[in-house]
């Protein structure tokens, strides 16, 4: 009995422990069976995860676009007004040198902003060249001459359809092919080979596109190098960066350039108007006037109080409640307190959120990326990486270089020209064809750009 006992509890946990495991890797077999995905990853679950986020775009960001386009009219209308009403009147009466000065320089900065603001929502992005006419279809009434020019077709078009037109001779002194087309398909059980070259035209719908890196699976068409499908505009983008809802419209090959330059100078737009009316606004947010805000500004005060008031006991809760509002006569400088306060914090804010956009931006075009390609190559990296190599982006051509080809200039002379003052000047190239950096190895400072 006790030799029993004893092998019941030295064989017992033992069997519990052999079942317990059996049902656990049969529940792991089981759910990899289901679920499991050897492409699956973290982003690819986050993905999925934000799939009714991204149907919210695709749905509705085209009926947005028209609303932010008003907003940013509308601010930038209403701070351009108040700096005309109240800060330069201001700035007047304190330096006519300065008045001159802000005349001239405010006014640049204004014309390159609604300048490239307006290319920006009115220039097209760049898409790939259509298809041919059906009257400039390329007709072959025989197989083997078909054959014999796809090597030649395929090195610089894209053949997007290949259909069988089954025609009599008639039609086709006519050269009428609205007949009964029959899409052929390569690789399916048929060759051209098979069909009667006597009364078959093939005909081949060509695209022109020098190069092809993939097939666009939304427009079903050939996609040049660095083009991208975007879902809201519903066509592929030429070195699509994002879809902007502040301009309604594609950041692509052809206003990349002045999406950047209107996010340059309306951040230096936003500095300035800040600059200008910073004395004008510790005035009113600060002095005796009273304001019709609520506390809500009151750790910006109690910060202020304790850097140049630490001296004074005042409650800075004081300063910013009005206890009174201001009398209905006294309607003109209420309107003005509240407009001072408005263009100060509108600029500020603008500035620190712009400022960050056009950090990243400009950090993208020093790489040569843009905001969809920079997770395409991280992505490389990662996969070049377990194999112990070094990827490369093609695009990129070093800093110096990056920012010619962005910005379209040569020299100082075409600098000024093209980037400090605005310039409708094309791209470089046609968006189809890149050219690809290359590099060298060294033992002692690995890959050099050539």
């Amino acid at each position: 009995m006790p030799y029993m006992i004893q092998a019941m509890v030295t064989w017992l946990p033992r069997r519990v422990r052999r079942k317990l495991r059996g049902g656990s890797d049969w529940v792991s077999t089981l759910y990899y069976t289901l679920f499991y995905n050897y492409f699956t990853s973290l982003y690819v679950a986050l993905e999925v995860m934000l799939e009714p986020l991204f149907w919210f775009v695709e749905k509705f960001a085209k009926y947005l676009g028209p609303v932010f386009v008003t907003l940013v009219v509308v601010m930038t209308t209403s701070v351009v007004t108040i700096f005309y009403v109240c800060l330069l009147p201001h700035v007047y009466t304190t330096s006519l040198p300065w008045t001159i000065f802000h005349l001239i320089f405010g006014h640049w900065l204004l014309v390159n902003i609604v300048f490239h603001y307006l290319m920006g929502v009115f220039s097209q992005p760049g898409t790939p060249p259509p298809q041919v006419n059906k009257d400039t279809i390329v007709i072959y009434q025989s197989p083997e001459l078909f054959i014999k020019e796809y090597l030649v077709y395929k090195a610089a078009y894209a053949i997007f359809e290949i259909s069988l037109c089954k025609c009599s001779e008639s039609e086709l002194q006519t050269n009428d092919i609205k007949c009964c087309i029959l899409t052929f398909q390569m690789g399916h059980g048929k060759t051209l080979q098979s069909y009667n070259s006597e009364l078959s035209v093939f005909t081949c719908i060509l695209q022109n596109v020098p190069e092809i890196v993939s097939v666009c699976k939304k427009c079903i068409s050939p996609k040049p190098p660095r083009t991208h499908h975007c879902t809201i505009c519903g066509k592929c983008i030429l070195k699509m960066d994002h879809h902007c809802p502040w301009l309604n419209n594609c950041v692509g090959h052809n206003n990349h350039r002045y999406f950047f330059l209107f996010c340059v100078y309306m951040w230096m737009g936003t500095i300035y108007v800040s600059w200008v009316g910073h004395d004008l606004f510790r005035q009113h947010f600060y002095g005796d006037e009273p304001t019709a805000f609520p506390p809500l500004f009151y750790p910006l005060n109690a910060i202020h109080d304790a850097i140049y008031r630490s001296n004074d006991p005042a409650k800075p809760m004081s300063i910013i409640i009005n206890p009174n509002p201001p009398p209905k006569e006294n309607y003109i400088e209420h309107y003005y307190h509240i407009a001072v306060l408005y263009e100060f914090i509108l600029c500020s804010g603008v500035t620190l959120a712009l400022g960050l956009l056009m950090l990243w931006h400009a950090r993208l075009i020093s790489k040569g990326e843009t905001s969809i390609e920079v997770h395409i190559n991280n992505t490389q990296r990662k996969k070049y990486k377990k194999k112990n190599l070094v990827y490369r982006n093609p695009y990129d051509y070093g800093l110096k270089k990056n920012w010619m080809v962005f910005l379209g200039f040569h020299s100082c002379r075409t600098f000024i020209c093209k980037v400090l003052l605005p310039s409708t000047h094309p791209p470089e190239g046609d968006g189809l064809i890149w050219s690809r950096a290359s590099y060298k190895f060294k033992q002692d400072k690995g890959l050099q750009l050539l």
